[in-house]
């Protein structure tokens, strides 16, 4: 089943798609502990996004809507095995996922004007299948904060791009495509 909640700010939901839309600066807090969330779409304009559970969660398309939009987004579980899987766009004014897994499919993507900070569990390497991971501001990029690595794979070119901040690689870094991988930044390093 669907849930739709049209300009709420604490909600929960389990087992089902959810979708949130206001498209004004509201902050949302999302929290609950059971079940997995097959599809999260929300629109908070920008407002602030605060997803706290320990069940798997996909950001994906419902209806109209591709994804996360929003001003900050902080996504954190405290199980160490659960999967946050982007398979949406997520554009926002800064991201930080702490989770068990992190895997950006091959139909999503991160775009913000701010920092950019995915810190998989120390026993899983953060998974990019999509085609870019980009900040166009200043903010820095820092993949696989604490984990095994980052895992790039692909059929096509990827890129991580910071107009003006720093990218950093935490851990391991495999590129499995033989597409190649761009780092691009304004920063003073990668």
């Amino acid at each position: 089943g669907s849930t739709y909640v049209a300009d709420g700010i604490v909600l929960k939901a389990t087992n089902a798609d959810l979708l949130i839309t206001n498209n004004a600066a509201s902050n949302y807090l999302y929290s609950g502990t059971s079940g997995p969330i097959t599809a999260l779409a929300i629109d908070a304009g920008s407002g602030a996004v605060s997803i706290n559970r320990n069940a798997d969660t996909t950001i994906s398309a419902i209806s109209t809507y591709s994804g996360i939009t929003a001003g900050s987004v902080t996504i954190t579980m405290d199980d160490t095995t659960k999967l946050v899987n982007i398979n949406g766009a997520v554009n926002a004014s800064s991201i930080s996922i702490t989770t068990g897994r992190i895997r950006l499919s091959s139909s999503g993507s991160i775009t913000t004007s701010g920092a950019i900070t995915l810190t998989p569990s120390a026993n899983y390497p953060l998974e990019i299948y999509s085609a870019e991971v980009k900040s166009t501001g200043s903010g820095a990029i820092s993949l696989g904060v604490s984990s095994a690595g980052t895992y790039f794979n692909s059929s096509s070119a990827q890129t991580v791009s910071s107009a003006g901040g720093n990218i950093s690689f935490n851990g391991d870094v495999l590129i499995a495509n033989s597409a190649g991988l761009s780092v691009n930044t304004a920063g003073s390093g990668t």
